[in-house]
């Protein structure tokens, strides 16, 4: 299970659109940085995630059982990310 946290409060959404996973985060409050944990049955190694808002790809830090990156939304606005569903 994904989880998705940030200092103040936010809404978030996942699922499949074809053969990707798409992740849609909704800051409504002041810019923050928001942490995303994603189990590596999502989202195995070699495997890049995509802010398709910002255009860019994100960094992925390995944890215990779980791959980690952050995003930065401003104020008022939402990420969309995407890597491949798991097979």
């Amino acid at each position: 299970e994904l989880k998705v946290t940030a200092k103040e409060p936010i809404q978030w959404r996942s699922g499949r659109a074809g053969g990707e996973r798409l992740l849609f985060i909704i800051n409504p409050e002041n810019e923050q940085k928001v942490q995303v944990e994603v189990p590596e049955s999502l989202l195995a190694d070699g495997m890049a995630v995509y802010d398709l808002t910002a255009e860019q790809e994100l960094k992925i830090k390995q944890q215990k059982d779980a791959k980690q990156f952050t995003v930065e939304i401003p104020a008022g606005e939402y990420a969309l990310i995407r890597w491949p569903a798991e097979s």
